[in-house]
């Protein structure tokens, strides 16, 4: 049912992938500009522990190194890497950089030490016109409550303290207009996840009465994954009873409720593009409640595809579906009228995001879809008071004239 992609990942993303990604940037700057991009540093889980490395998206998509504490420097004249130092007992435990492994990953110009690497990028700088970067370079992102990895904010201050630099600039919009159009390599990795995450989730759903902990289908989702020499996109979702009423739900240790829905939110992540599905499923009987519910998601998402086309803005895709999805909640019993705010109490998040590297993706909400962009379509309805909650979420790619279901093959119950 799955097509799965065997090649290797340098097969599939290779060196001219890179080196034609930094060309389309350069193209896009004034001329003598450049570009210094940090990737992430290491983050610290405890005392001297680390957290699995994951690299900076952007430095990834212009380079391909893993390595943490590299720095990118980019111009029409050449391109390199600047090392992290490492000392001889760094070495010992974490291993060494091989620079002529990252030159044949990246297709860069060169891999320089540290000490003589940002020697020369200094010069570089003082001499270009323009030089970017990823601002604002924060630390903390108070919305999400989140701490940001430093290496940004780290380098913008190294940056600054460079004699006669000239003005720091904002790579960031030009890199998301690049990201937002999927090219054919990035569009195999993400089918690679999808067909993954689809064949775990119909591993797990043969006899979802075998298992009496939300973690237990949590570990089963990673074994498959990391079988299929992949990890999580981001932390999995599964969600018993009243526990799919909240969005990002990722304790996973509550007993499975019999007779409950199960909602199962999870995408493998193969090279850096993850895959992003929900299904929500029966265990044991469903009253007659549960699957009018059930239904009426799975309702809505037929009339929020009939949305997607180029042209349209997901701004606009919004607007539309709050409209539908009244209909539904009317339909329901759970709102009366067609007011914002008590459609927002059972349906609390937006309809869809842009899938990629990222898995919720660069783009703006106000920019015409085109062709090449994936994204999630993803209606749910949540109800605290009955202990339900409900998501359906499926993957799309946008296409010349409308668009393609990337996860159709993943299985979708019906009650």
């Amino acid at each position: 049912m799955y097509s799965l992609d065997k090649n290797n990942p340098e097969n599939i993303f290779k060196a001219s992938f890179f080196s034609q990604n930094r060309e389309k940037l350069l193209s896009k700057l004034p001329e003598g500009a450049v570009v210094v991009l940090a990737a992430h540093s290491l983050m610290q889980r405890s005392r001297d522990t680390a957290y699995p490395f994951r690299q900076e998206s952007n430095f990834w998509y212009l380079t391909g190194i893993q390595e943490p504490g590299c720095v990118l420097f980019l111009s029409r004249k050449e391109s390199f890497v600047v090392a992290p130092q490492r000392s001889i007992t760094h070495e010992i435990f974490d291993g060494a950089i091989s620079p002529s492994e990252l030159q044949a990953i990246s297709g860069l110009d060169e891999i320089y030490p540290s000490r003589s690497g940002w020697r020369h990028l200094r010069e570089l700088c003082q001499q270009a016109s323009a030089v970017y970067t990823r601002l604002p370079a924060k630390q903390y992102y108070q919305p999400a409550g989140l701490q940001l990895n430093g290496a940004a904010h780290r380098l913008v201050g190294r940056l600054k303290r460079i004699k006669q630099l000239p003005s720091l600039q904002d790579v960031t919009p030009t890199l998301q207009e690049l990201r937002l159009i999927k090219q054919p390599s990035e569009l195999v990795a993400l089918r690679n996840a999808i067909a993954v995450t689809s064949q775990a989730l119909e591993q797990i759903t043969i006899d979802l009465t075998s298992y009496n902990n939300e973690r237990e289908i949590a570990a089963e989702l990673s074994y498959i994954y990391q079988q299929n020499g992949m990890t999580h996109g981001y932390e999995p979702i599964v969600a018993s009873g009243k526990n799919a009423c909240t969005l990002h739900y990722v304790e996973n240790n509550q007993l499975i409720a019999s007779n409950q829905l199960l909602l199962i939110d999870s995408g493998a992540e193969f090279f850096g593009y993850s895959a992003d599905i929900t299904r929500t499923f029966a265990v044991g009987e469903l009253s007659q409640r549960q699957k009018h519910v059930h239904q009426g998601v799975a309702d809505l998402q037929q009339q929020a595809f009939a949305l997607f086309r180029p042209g349209v803005s997901l701004r606009d895709i919004e607007r539309a579906f709050m409209d539908i999805m009244a209909v539904t909640l009317r339909e329901l019993s759970l709102i009366t009228g067609n007011q914002q705010k008590d459609i927002r109490c059972y349906y609390p998040h937006a309809l869809s995001h842009y899938l990629g590297l990222d898995v919720h993706d660069v783009g703006s909400y106000d920019t015409p879809l085109e062709p090449g962009m994936v994204l999630t379509v993803e209606p749910g309805i949540y109800i605290p008071e009955e202990a339900m909650g409900v998501r359906i979420e499926d993957n799309i790619l946008i296409t010349e004239s409308s668009y393609q279901n990337l996860t159709k093959d993943c299985q979708q119950p019906r009650y």
